[in-house]
């Protein structure tokens, strides 16, 4: 239950998604980082 709600809201804000993403990709240019942002992408969608 609780993931879907996290989806409704993620799929809700998807830009804010989008730009929280673009904001860690450039701030934290690491693969580390990258793959860590990756994974919780797909936990919630």
């Amino acid at each position: 239950m609780l993931k879907e709600r996290l989806k409704a809201f993620f799929s809700a804000d998807s830009v804010f998604t989008l730009i929280f993403a673009l904001f860690f990709l450039t701030s934290f240019k690491k693969p580390l980082t990258q793959v860590l942002l990756i994974v919780l992408m797909v936990f919630l969608f």
